[in-house]
């Protein structure tokens, strides 16, 4: 589908032909539990694998199993140089205040527990740096 753009033909876009379907995996997959003592946490391996190899990539899995974070618990030294999020707000424009979005009891408790939790193990933590500052009031003071 081309449109006329300004004189010249635009390109097809592919963000017009609407959602892509989510990509499934080509074979049927195994759940597996790599922990013992954890048997909740899993992992999906293909089921097309031959029995030693099979055998020989759980094995690997088991043994490499430290590197899986299932929860934010598993992962509190991650430095900042590795991956920082920030938001690069330009000085120039002026904040602008949200409407406060309203959420029952529940959402505000669930909430606030979870960043109780992400800020327990500093894996975030609130910034100041861009809250706008408070000036002194000028009245009482003369005109230099």
């Amino acid at each position: 589908m081309s449109n006329s753009w300004g004189g010249f033909e635009r390109p097809d876009d592919s963000r017009d032909k609407g959602v892509t379907p989510q990509a499934l995996p080509v074979e049927e997959l195994e759940t597996i539990s790599i922990f013992d003592t954890q048997r909740d946490r899993q992992v999906r391996i293909g089921t097309s694998l031959s029995p030693s190899l099979r055998t020989k990539f759980i094995a690997f899995l088991h043994a490499n199993s430290e590197v899986f974070a299932w929860s934010y618990d598993d992962m509190p030294d991650i430095s900042p140089d590795v991956i920082c999020h920030k938001l690069s707000i330009s000085p120039s424009f002026k904040p602008i205040r949200q409407k406060r979005r309203s959420y029952d009891i529940e959402q505000y408790e669930a909430m606030k527990i979870e960043v109780d939790k992400l800020q327990a193990i500093s894996f975030i933590r609130e910034s100041l740096a861009n809250v706008p500052r408070l000036y002194e009031s000028k009245q009482g003071m003369s005109k230099g």
